[in-house]
């Protein structure tokens, strides 16, 4: 029985569009952002929720790589850690969400195809085991999604 999975499979499902216990997912979240305020950083310092999907969604892209076997793609310090407005204004705000939850539902399709014994392997080049990498990616998640919750407000008081 792969309980791991399927327990890292349930969370990841209600964080994004499901009736997580917390009473949010990204999709109830992310509603009522649309062009014209996705881009908005409500304070000098606050992030937008367009950079703040675009990060989340670059590290979901390098964890996925590396849960397959492949290497790390992004680090701290990567031009693509936090991209500007500027830069994420190009790619618009319908397809940085609809990647974000592409990725989303591409991580969730792997961990269909392994199993529990696969997660407690350890990852080359990387401390931990596959267990301890997607628990963080969940954990980066739940953090920031605490974050777009105050980003929104502070938008919407605009």
């Amino acid at each position: 029985m792969n309980t791991l999975i399927s327990a890292h499979i349930r969370h990841l499902n209600e964080l994004t569009r499901g009736d997580a216990w917390l009473d949010e997912s990204f999709e109830k979240k992310l509603m009522p952002v649309d062009e014209g305020n996705a881009f908005l950083r409500p304070m000098p310092d606050l992030h937008s929720v367009a950079e703040l999907v675009s990060h989340m969604t670059e590290w979901k892209i390098s964890v996925l790589s590396i849960l397959k076997g492949g290497r790390r793609t992004l680090t701290m310090k990567s031009p693509g850690n936090w991209r500007t407005n500027d830069q994420l204004r190009s790619v618009g705000w319908n397809a940085l969400q609809q990647r974000f939850f592409d990725i989303q539902d591409d991580l969730i399709a792997f961990l269909q195809t392994v199993d529990d014994v696969h997660l407690l392997k350890p990852v080359p080049e990387e401390p931990g085991d596959f267990n301890h990498m997607l628990t963080g990616i969940i954990d980066h998640d739940l953090y920031h999604l605490g974050q777009l919750g105050i980003t929104i407000k502070y938008i919407k008081m605009r």
